[in-house]
């Protein structure tokens, strides 16, 4: 005759474990409320940005010269110098920067000159900054 086999049920596995399985539920509800507040802080964010006024103005219809233009945001406050000729970007100087974490968005100031004109591909994961940076480009430029 075959002896049985002492098997543990998966109840009793439970029983045997209960204060892992606790912590181990505390730990993913604590990972799931950093979630959803980044979730809303970022849809806080995108609102905000989506009042902003934008007007895109057009670079060739930019009298020559040097103008100043500032976007302030509750997470970001840039101003910045542009400076127009001939129709054309030379130059976007950076003149002032608060609350910026994303510093790989300040190339988008370079891209702008470099395409002249202020909507060009957004940095990748800076989509939101430099948004910021479209803005007050183009508040310098009217």
């Amino acid at each position: 005759m075959a002896e049985k086999k002492n098997r543990v049920s998966f109840f009793d596995f439970l029983n045997n474990h209960e204060s892992y399985i606790k912590w181990i539920g505390i730990f993913v509800c604590i990972l799931l409320m950093i979630a959803f507040y980044f979730i809303s802080l970022k849809r806080q964010r995108i609102n905000e940005l989506s009042k902003l006024t934008f007007k895109n103005t057009q670079i060739e219809s930019v009298a020559d010269g040097s103008y100043i233009g500032k976007c302030t945001t509750s997470f970001m406050q840039v101003e910045v110098e542009v400076f127009v000729k001939d129709g054309k970007l030379q130059k976007i100087v950076l003149l002032d920067s608060k609350g910026f974490k994303g510093k790989d968005a300040e190339s988008i100031l370079d891209r702008m000159v470099a395409e002249n004109k202020i909507l060009v591909e957004p940095i990748k994961h800076e989509e939101l900054y430099c948004i910021v940076f479209y803005v007050a480009v183009d508040d310098a430029l009217r």
